[in-house]
């Protein structure tokens, strides 16, 4: 039987994580790297993702997710990779991190980009994953209001365009009289 305090279970706990943290730093840096050298086609598998879960039985879906959050912290602004490799990010708040920077539109320029990563790493420190995902939703919006009316503006005119697009009427007789179908504007419907 194993007999700790409250306290040193706490610190136990607390030190673990911070390993854990660590461990899986390192692991997305190897794992970027072995990605990079095509590390797995040496051993005639498919994928990055696949040669993973073959040499370490963990899941396709596990494994695919390492690979995935390795490419996008590499690709990202600096601030992300110095967070992860620090241990002030960790796996889950990176995944986080990664999709909201990846979601940010070309146009909006690198310098709001690398705002956009720079709060999302701060605000590690507060908040966990899901609190974050939340955030980096409308990290745009926190980090310069003004390019993110822009972007929702953008948004409502690709919207207007597409219901344009995929907008149809057919009438057909049907033996008893007329089958209206379609997909119509509100504009569109008010009329008919």
């Amino acid at each position: 039987r194993w007999v700790r305090t409250p306290e040193q279970v706490t610190a136990g706990l607390d030190a673990a994580h911070e390993l854990l943290v660590e461990a899986q730093a390192v692991l997305l840096r190897y794992v970027r790297h072995a990605d990079a050298v095509r590390a797995a086609a040496r051993e005639s598998a498919t994928s990055t993702s696949v040669w993973l879960r073959n040499r370490h039985r963990a899941s396709i879906r596990t494994t695919h997710r390492w690979v995935q959050v390795a490419r996008r912290v590499e690709a990202a602004p600096q601030v992300v990779g110095d967070g992860v490799a620090a241990g002030a990010v960790n796996f889950d708040q990176a995944d986080v991190i990664t999709r909201a920077l990846v979601r940010i539109p070309g146009w909006v320029g690198v310098d709001i980009r690398e705002r956009a990563a720079a709060e999302l790493v701060r605000l590690c420190a507060e908040l966990d994953a899901d609190l974050l995902e939340q955030v980096g939703r409308h990290i745009v919006a926190i980090v310069a209001p003004d390019v993110a009316e822009e972007w929702d503006r953008r948004a409502a005119e690709r919207d207007e365009a597409q219901a344009l697009r995929e907008r149809y009427f057919t009438m057909r007789r049907d033996g008893v009289g007329v089958k209206l179908s379609g997909r119509l504007t509100p504009e569109g419907a008010a009329i008919v």
